[in-house]
């Protein structure tokens, strides 16, 4: 958004060193006719290209220039309060737009494309981030499954789960909260303490989750704890057809051990039984085949019912009703 203009009086209190604004390396079209500046960086970019895409933009520029305000080889300058990263991201979102959200790009762009998307009121570069952000944190258990909780349309780096729940915090992304709760569960010791951003014991930063977040995690992974013990119940059982001693006195064992085993894995309370078999070796290998179908069926109905009251277990509303800006 636009500074407020400063009066002549208001000038002279103020004392301050002056420091030359500097030409962005990225964004310095030669044929631009409007200056942007936010902190000390200036963009010269193209005022027809910004006026097609924001009204903000558009409205800004109708006001005409101001008396005394600063022209930069003839082009007016017009100074945001946005900050040199944003207004950056902001400008090569527009020039150089990115609609394959399978080609994964960083958080930072992510989050200045909802950002910037929501203050300067341009809907596609709201509506891009929230694709990605969705295409991680999906709203359907069909999706769910096929992310297999790897990063698809953002590049993974550290902490970046919890920027992601701060930035839904922030925006009211509701939609995404359920699956990135669920996520946040399989490491709570980060959950709680945060993620160190370097291994260097002279960087000790850390990345962590608002407050609301880590109080909703919380909360819904002791909600979660019946869910889990219904959806993995048949590790406690012996199906009615089974004539193995093994699945018995054997497998189901050992299969409690790795599920509850010091504490119950409610991460994994949705996990596929593709991947449940690949992570338990002996569900595959050692079950018969009446356990193994009896198993599964059971598993499968336990896990749809706990997808479709996820977002509850977290305090939220249902899915039909989360909603997102």
């Amino acid at each position: 958004m636009p500074k407020r203009q400063r009066t002549g009086n208001e000038e002279n209190e103020e004392v301050t060193t002056a420091v030359s604004p500097r030409r962005s390396t990225e964004t310095w079209y030669r044929d631009g006719n409007v200056v942007l500046q936010a902190g000390n960086t200036q963009f010269r970019v193209h005022q027809g290209l910004l006026e097609r895409h924001s009204p903000v933009f558009s409205g800004l520029f109708a006001e005409g220039q101001q008396d005394g305000e600063d022209t930069v080889e003839g082009c007016r300058v017009v100074k945001l309060e946005e900050s040199e990263e944003d207004i950056e991201l902001l400008l090569d979102a527009l020039y150089n737009p990115r609609p394959n959200i399978k080609v994964p790009i960083p958080f930072k762009t992510v989050s200045s494309m909802m950002r910037m998307g929501l203050t300067y009121g341009i809907p596609h570069l709201r509506e891009g981030a929230l694709k990605r952000l969705t295409m991680e944190f999906p709203t359907t258990l069909e999706e769910y499954d096929e992310r297999r909780g790897v990063w698809t349309s953002i590049i993974e780096e550290k902490g970046l789960l919890f920027k992601i729940v701060n930035l839904a915090h922030e925006y009211d992304i509701h939609t995404i909260l359920p699956a990135a709760y669920l996520r946040c569960l399989d490491d709570t010791d980060a959950l709680l303490h945060g993620e160190l951003m370097s291994e260097e014991p002279d960087s000790p930063r850390s990345e962590a989750a608002c407050l609301a977040a880590v109080q909703a995690c919380f909360a819904g992974r002791e909600a979660l704890y019946p869910a889990f013990n219904r959806t993995f119940a048949w590790a406690s059982e012996v199906g009615e057809n089974c004539d193995q001693d093994e699945c018995y006195y054997e497998t189901r064992p050992w299969l409690r051990v790795v599920l509850w085993i010091p504490a119950p894995k409610i991460g994994q309370v949705l996990l596929d039984w593709d991947g449940l078999t690949r992570d338990v070796d002996s569900l595959k290998n050692d079950l018969c085949a009446e356990c193994s179908k009896e198993a599964r069926q059971k598993f499968e109905a336990e896990r749809t019912v706990t997808w479709r009251r996820l977002p509850e277990y977290f305090g939220l509303p249902k899915w039909k009703d989360l909603t997102s800006p």
